[in-house]
């Protein structure tokens, strides 16, 4: 599991091996009848299972029986994670934290390595950054990654080094919780420069929510107010400072932009708001006609094509834009049905990590969720395994025996 979430942000073709290995690992620990009871007892677990199983059944009614085929090997992961995991012998608090480090090691890692690659493209002079090489999508070049995936990895990177700080107040030294929050600084410097604004706005809600509640809690509230304020200050004050990102926040609010960066075309246009509510729009259209059981997810980019050719959405057409929101994306291939259990499979958890106090998982959910307005998500390999991977371990944890079996121990 620590190669699987060392590993998915560098190499699918690495992560696949690993993933058989976390296979091969689930078969020969056998006692399939204690996962079989896990599996039938706990609801979001069915609930996933049905959601990969929905595109099977696509697959009857789809046109492009090929890109049906596809969407169905994609997702496999979905199935894997969830039963492998969840049913597999619990990871010890100890295993837990190693996996989760492992993780911001990672991508700790990858930032050094775009920062490092940028810094060599702007022959080493830090001082005077032509910022095409530390923004965007020349930032991850060299990992070849995009930047919207990279900002959600990292991300969630952030909620996991910040909860583990706030669970560990007391326990923490001095010098390691000063060390845990200059990282937590570092890894939100870079999510400025990967410009994504939907993983960073939601990171910033996470983040102020938490700072609020632990301080509402302590009977502090005030002061939780005043870190949260110097917090989105200091952000707003570092993106102010990267232009594409400070012209891409204005373009957001549709503000006209007269400078070369934006887009990175120089043009000052594209503005925001016109082509994500046109994508929008394209989907509801599709979905007007097919609200109850979808297309079929192979036949939801075909119908996005003929929609944006209807309109003259050029550039959509152009590029094979997606909906860029993971729900009207699975309404469109799966229906209403498919949107209940996608959205079913996400409440669920949230209502019963909010009963167990789980505020990790809640924090988790809560940021995918938000991510998942502006993105399709669960359209890349990168982001149908960062959900699978780490939701299947935070399932596992709240719903999964807490210790081992002594046996096992």
């Amino acid at each position: 599991m620590c190669a699987i979430a060392c590993s998915f942000p560098y190499s699918i073709s690495a992560n696949r091996f690993t993933i058989i290995l976390l296979v091969a690992n689930w078969v020969f620990e056998g006692d399939f009848k204690r996962k079989w009871n896990v599996v039938k007892s706990n609801i979001t677990v069915i609930l996933l299972i049905a959601f990969y199983l929905l595109h099977a059944i696509a697959l009857f009614y789809t046109t492009n029986i090929d890109e049906g085929m596809y969407q169905l090997e994609k997702k496999i992961s979905f199935l894997v994670f969830t039963v492998v995991i969840v049913t597999s012998l619990p990871l010890t608090r100890r295993e837990f934290k190693f996996v989760m480090a492992s993780l911001v090691a990672s991508v700790v890692v990858v930032s050094f390595i775009c920062l490092g690659y940028a810094i060599h493209r702007n022959n080493y002079d830090i001082l005077h950054p032509y910022w095409f090489y530390f923004s965007y999508n020349d930032l991850t070049e060299i990992v070849g990654l995009q930047p919207n995936y990279l900002a959600v990895f990292t991300g969630f990177a952030i909620i996991v080094v910040y909860y583990f700080v706030i669970e560990n107040t007391t326990k923490y030294r001095l010098f390691r919780t000063l060390a845990m929050y200059a990282l937590i600084l570092y890894l939100m410097v870079f999510m400025v420069l990967l410009a994504g604004r939907t993983p960073l706005a939601a990171i910033l809600f996470v983040v102020g929510a938490g700072y609020l509640w632990y301080f509402y809690r302590a009977e502090r509230l005030l002061r939780g107010l005043a870190i949260v304020a110097v917090i989105v200050v200091a952000v707003g004050l570092v993106v102010y400072q990267v232009p594409i990102m400070r012209e891409r926040m204005l373009q957001t609010f549709g503000i006209e932009q007269n400078t070369e960066w934006i887009n990175q075309m120089g043009d000052g246009q594209g503005g925001l708001p016109s082509v994500r509510l046109m994508k929008w729009q394209s989907a509801w259209n599709i979905i007007k006609e097919n609200w109850l059981i979808g297309i079929s997810p192979g036949d939801t980019q075909d119908a996005l094509q003929e929609e944006y050719k209807r309109i003259n959405f050029q550039i959509a057409y152009d590029e094979r834009y997606n909906p860029h929101n993971q729900f009207l994306q699975v309404w469109i291939g799966l229906g209403i049905i498919g949107l209940i259990v996608y959205f079913a499979a996400l409440w669920i958890p949230f209502r019963c990590a909010i009963a167990e106090n789980d505020y990790l998982y809640i924090a988790f959910l809560v940021f995918y969720v938000l991510c998942c307005v502006t993105e399709s998500i669960l359209e890349r390999q990168f982001g149908i395994i960062f959900y699978a991977l780490f939701n299947a371990m935070l399932l596992q944890r709240q719903f999964g025996y807490t210790t081992r079996p002594k046996s096992v121990q």
